[in-house]
Formats: C-alpha cells, structure tokens, sequence
C-alpha cells in the first residue's frame, strides 16, 4: 500500500508539471493574437529649443496607447492592433496636426491627414510619420489696441473736422460790417410779400389739400328752402366764410342742435381738388392759420359772395353734411347773382329808396325829403302803378312827421 500511495501522489505531481507546462507554452500565442504586435513609427521635428521635447507625448487616440520621443524626436508605440487610428502630438509650447494611421490585418500601414468634415477624402501623407506642422497655442486674448486709423475712420470724425474748418475759416469768408449793413436792406426787399407773387401756402392748400369744412347752426327752414331744395343749384354767401382742415373743428362750431331746437346743425364741406384745372378766377380764400390765435384750426376764409354749387345734402349723425364745389363760370353767375340781389323778396322801388334811406339814417332829414319829392315827381311824370307812388308818399310823410316832433 506504500508502494501504491507513492505513485499515486508521483502520477498526480507529474501531470500537474505538465498541465502547466502546455498552459504557459500556450498563453504568449494566445496573447499575441489578442493584442497585436505591429508598431507605429515617426519623428517630431521641433524647434532648436531641445527642452521642448521633456514635454511631448504621442497619443493614438487621444491616450488610449502613448508614445514618449526620443532625444533626435523619433517614437515608437509597439503593440498596436490593426484598426484605424489617430495619431496626435501633445505640447504645451507648440499645436501639431494630427494624422490618421490606418493598419489593415495583413500589416500594411497607410498614413493620411484627419479631415473631420470630409472623411470620404482621402489625402496621403509620408510614413513613417513627420510632424513638422506646428504652431505656437494661443491661450490669452489679444488686447485692443487704440491706433490713430480707428479714429480717422470713425464715421463722427468727418463732422467734426467739417464743423471746425467752418467755425475757424467761415467768419472769414463772411463780408465786413459795412457790407453787411448794405446787404441787409436787399435781404429785407427779397423776403417782403409781393401781392403778384401767388403764396406757396395757399398753392398747396389749393392743389394739394383736401376737403374744407364749415360748422354752423342754421334755421330749419333756412336749411329746406335754400340748400335741400336747391341741389345742383347756386348760393352764395354775403359774409366771409370761415372754414378749416379738419373736421372735428367743424362738428364742435355746428353742436348737435340740442341748444337751439329751431336750428339745423350744418357742415358745409368744400372740396378744393375739383376747380384745378378750370377755375379761370383768382382764388377765392386765403390760409390764415398763421394769423390766428389758434392755429390749430388752420383755418381758411373764403371771400364774401363766393359762388357755390350744392353737389350733394347728406345726414351725419346729429348734422346734416353738404358737400359744396366752387363754380367756375364766374361771370354768368355774378351776373344771376346780382340780379337776384335786386329782385328776390324785394320792392321793385326798394333799390330807388335805397340813397333816401340812408340820407336819413345819416339824420339829413332835409336833404331825404327832398330826394322822395323828386322821385314821387319822376314817378307820377312815368305813369307807374300807384303802390310805388303810394310807398313814396307813406315815406314823405312819415319824415314830415319826424321833422314836426324835432320843431316841437
């Protein structure tokens, strides 16, 4: 039994030598196949400075394997398997380019530079690999600099060069106090208003402008008799018609005809652009916003007896809106003006009393009653209708009345 035990436990220490005899023979194989053992070789090419070179690694991929350069710059990064790679210099005191190593299975190596936005192209570089592409990192910010161009091209600067040369040299080129005493009269002549010289004012409000308004009360009768009835006809007004550009102006003059319930809120409108091209006659306003207190208004006047024609009578709110133009056949309607200023709604001898009634308004009690006796002579000399004759003689004794209480 010994004998048996002894080499039993021989047998067991013998294949145990073995077991680990073929396991170590076996494992260098197994490990070479896993990491590879092809190299990438190159050299850095620095500046004269040899202490650049303590500081310098060589990374592929950014540190998975790191080379360390020699004395003359060359490297070598042993054990590397087959793959693509990118090759890098890291310094402190210089910035390489990278280049990207490419190691097929077969152990061919190609070289080519790192193109991050075109990997497709392919460019080839040397190997082994040169890094002698380098430039020195820039951490700090360059500071400005103020020079002399930044202020010549300033844009504020030609203005003010040019307001300086008109300030020194400017009262030189200006004439001298007798001069100027005499050029100050011919000044004073070239801006006095010329009354041939049409106003540039009036010109613009005339072709340019737009619709003029007038805001008043008129009474109810007024308004149906002489403009509702009259559209497409003529008025005219014996006053100096105030009017203005804008319209809130007007409605505020014509109130709402809550105050006056016998009255009709009115708002003439005139429109200035249609007598452009065939007003034969002067104009027939003035712009004189600048002479009134409240200018705001800008207001208008147009000049007494002015001829217009009613081209529309519409209702705006509490108003009643009339849309008037200016007549151009000036003449034809002066003359029908005219004669209905003498005939409508008077006497036929009301114009022949006209010079007798103002002789006594002036209290020339003497001079009137002698003025009615020759017309009561003309009269009864002409055979006309006896109401003239009769109105005459009402008059005459009426003043011989008046000349009685003044003896008494």
């Amino acid at each position: 039994m010994p004998n048996t035990n002894t080499w039993y436990r021989f047998g067991l220490i013998l294949m145990m030598v073995i077991t680990s005899h073929t396991s170590m023979a076996a494992s260098p194989t197994t490990s070479s196949e896993r990491i590879g053992s092809y190299k990438i070789e190159g050299q850095i090419f620095s500046p004269s400075d040899d202490k650049a070179l303590d500081d310098m690694r060589v990374l592929v991929n950014e540190g998975e394997y790191v080379g360390i350069p020699r004395v003359d710059g060359t490297f070598v990064i042993s054990s590397v398997p087959s793959g693509s790679y990118v090759v890098s210099v890291s310094s402190p005191w210089y910035v390489f380019e990278p280049i990207r190593v490419d190691i097929n299975a077969n152990g061919k190596i190609r070289a080519r530079k790192v193109n991050f936005l075109e990997p497709g192209k392919v460019m080839l570089v040397k190997y082994p690999l040169h890094f002698d592409t380098y430039n020195e990192p820039n951490y700090f910010k360059k500071r400005e600099v103020y020079r002399w161009n930044d202020i010549v091209f300033n844009p504020m600067f030609a203005p003010i060069i040019l307001g300086m040369i008109l300030f020194f040299f400017l009262p030189k080129l200006l004439p001298q106090e007798q001069e100027a005493q005499q050029i100050i009269p011919e000044a004073n002549d070239i801006f006095q208003p010329k009354y041939n010289i049409p106003d540039i004012a009036d010109l613009c409000a005339r072709w340019f402008g737009g619709p003029r308004r007038q805001g008043q009360a008129i009474q109810e009768s007024m308004v149906q008799e002489a403009i509702k009835n009259n559209i497409s006809g003529l008025i005219s007004m014996n006053i100096f018609l105030s009017t203005t550009a804008e319209s809130h102006v007007a409605f505020i003059y014509a109130t709402d005809g809550s105050r006056l319930p016998l009255y009709a809120s009115v708002v003439f409108e005139i429109d200035l652009k249609r007598d452009n091209k065939n007003q034969s006659f002067d104009r027939p306003f003035a712009v004189i916003a600048e002479h009134n207190s409240k200018r705001d208004e800008k207001e208008i006047l147009f000049a007494m007896r002015t001829i217009f024609r009613v081209i529309s009578v519409k209702e705006y709110d509490s108003a009643c809106l009339i849309d008037l133009e200016v007549e151009t056949q000036v003449q034809e309607c002066l003359s029908k003006l005219t004669v209905h200023l003498r005939t409508d709604n008077m006497h036929p001898i009301a114009s022949e009393l006209t010079l007798g009634n103002f002789l006594l308004n002036m209290g020339e009690l003497h001079q009137a009653q002698q003025f009615y006796a020759i017309m009561l002579q003309q009269k009864a000399l002409s055979n006309d209708n006896d109401s003239e004759k009769a109105l005459l003689y009402n008059t005459i004794v009426m003043l011989h009345c008046s000349n009685t209480l003044m003896l008494w």
